[in-house]
């Protein structure tokens, strides 16, 4: 059994004006088992380096991994976002 890479640190840059919902990127994870065994779930986590909790202005997709907007968001108020993301092993509990 291999375990996903785990965690993953994204940095967000976004454009002016961006609208609550708005599609920002997909991420994956690959696992070396196949059918269930390799199937990875995603979550959204508090970065314990850093002090603004930046995740919380997100949302994903547990099963894709897409990654939104979970508020309307002003480039001029705040450019970029460090995002940290958990993956998991869809059959087994967090």
């Amino acid at each position: 059994m291999h375990l996903p890479a785990t965690p993953m640190f994204i940095i967000i840059l976004l454009l002016q004006n961006v609208p609550l919902g708005f599609f920002v990127t997909q991420i994956k994870a690959k696992d070396g088992d196949e059918g269930v065994n390799g199937e990875v779930m995603y979550e959204l986590v508090p970065n314990p380096t850093n002090a603004i909790q930046d995740w919380e202005k997100f949302r994903i997709d547990e099963i894709t991994g897409q990654i939104f907007t979970n508020a309307e968001m002003d480039r001029e108020t705040q450019e970029t976002y460090y995002v940290s993301i958990f993956s998991y092993f869809a059959n087994l509990q967090k």
